[in-house]
């Protein structure tokens, strides 16, 4: 039998290979677990049983609850997707392998107000953690911030027990299945509740929607194509945003290059046909531009935005995307800041001395623009350096 490592390498698994694998892993666990429950170390034993899992299974763990000799197990794909289908088919596999009671992924806590974890000098309790949920793009979204703000070198470590505690809390299978995106926050967001209240706030979102909590059968078919949607899905997102983007740039464009031609001709005798044609392409590709940013955004964005509007639009974003835009727009600020007006300086300076004139308004202008990108930060610094 060709185990799963095998199976890695090659990329996906059949349901076929799934249900080969967890064959084999119950096989081998009928041959050794009078041996594994007499073990008095909890540890040992699921040391050893990992050990077994992963020969056929490399993707899961299993967990035990209870002593050794009798104890529950626990299989889990920590939190991983992916790897769900073969957790599923180890279930649908386990009745005739063993008497022990068999869980399918990490369950929610019975009493998870008292929950508290404790990691690198780091301790966190359910209370410590506030979260909103509500419906993005169909599914449940998390925003997540802390009761109290960690220290700075702390933050990483205390996101990480977060996720730990939600996978418990909420149990393994909704925290990945349900939750569509989730997102660590400064400040605590409106109507957030502390963590241990967060499973009935899921389960309220979830059937706003129109959802239930029944898949079809078998859940696991369901898990493997649902994996495949969802990557469909991602690929469409991204072409949707990037065609988005080189849309809002091709319209600039089209503005810059509009009134370009519009200030060469004010020497002629009146707006040429490039200029016409220009004006025509501009006004079109705008209205279209922004029909397809309300359609994608749920924003109406006006033609002479303000920054407030502006501000309100960017709050349509994600974090990824915010976080993407803020370090292009940091990058061009610089650039410009940098390079662009020091060497618009440099040319000033030799036309001034070819042409034996000082090119005095072109001058004035490139000075007031650079002042502007400069003291304008002053803004930022008075908002949030209070």
């Amino acid at each position: 039998m060709t185990k799963s490592d095998t199976n890695e390498a090659a990329g996906r698994h059949s349901l076929r290979e799934w249900q080969d694998n967890a064959h084999c892993f119950w096989m081998v666990w009928r041959r050794e677990e009078a041996r594994l429950a007499a073990l008095e170390d909890p540890v040992a034993f699921v040391t050893e049983a990992n050990n077994l899992l992963h020969e056929y299974c490399p993707g899961v763990v299993v967990e035990l609850e209870g002593p050794p000799a009798d104890g529950a197990l626990v299989f889990s794909a920590n939190g991983d997707l992916e790897h769900f289908p073969q957790v599923l088919a180890l279930i649908a596999t386990a009745a005739e392998s063993t008497e022990r009671s068999v869980l399918c992924f990490r369950q929610r806590l019975g009493s998870p107000e008292q929950f508290a974890i404790r990691m690198g000098g780091v301790e966190m309790q359910a209370a410590d953690i506030l979260v909103r949920c509500e419906e993005w793009r169909g599914l449940p979204a998390l925003d997540v911030a802390f009761a109290k703000p960690p220290k700075a070198e702390d933050l990483e470590t205390s996101q990480r027990l977060a996720l730990i505690m939600l996978d418990h809390v909420l149990g393994e299978w909704d925290a990945v299945v349900k939750v569509g995106a989730l997102d660590f926050v400064e400040a605590v967001p409106p109507e957030a509740v502390p963590l241990h209240r967060l499973p009935e706030k899921l389960d309220e979102v979830w059937k706003a929607l129109g959802r239930d909590a029944f898949y079809p059968e078998p859940e696991w078919q369901y898990t493997a194509y649902q994996r495949d949607e969802d990557e469909e899905n991602e690929q469409d997102y991204l072409a949707m945003y990037r065609f988005l983007d080189y849309g809002t740039v091709a319209w600039n464009v089209c503005q810059i290059s509009m009134l370009s031609c519009l200030l060469i001709d004010l020497g002629g005798l009146g707006p040429s046909a490039a200029s016409l044609l220009l004006i025509v392409l501009g006004i079109w590709a705008g209205a279209y531009c922004l029909k397809i940013t309300s359609k994608i955004r749920n924003y109406k964005l006006s033609i002479m935005a303000t920054p407030k509007e502006v501000l309100d639009y960017l709050d349509t974003y994600d974090e990824g995307e915010k976080q993407a835009e803020m370090e292009e727009a940091y990058l061009i600020l610089f650039k410009v800041n940098q390079l662009l007006i020091p060497g618009i300086y440099v040319v000033l300076v030799v036309l001034s001395v070819v042409l034996g004139q000082v090119q005095l308004v072109a001058l004035l202008v490139a000075v007031v623009i650079h002042l502007y990108t400069n003291v304008a930060q002053l803004r930022k610094t008075k908002r949030y350096f209070k």
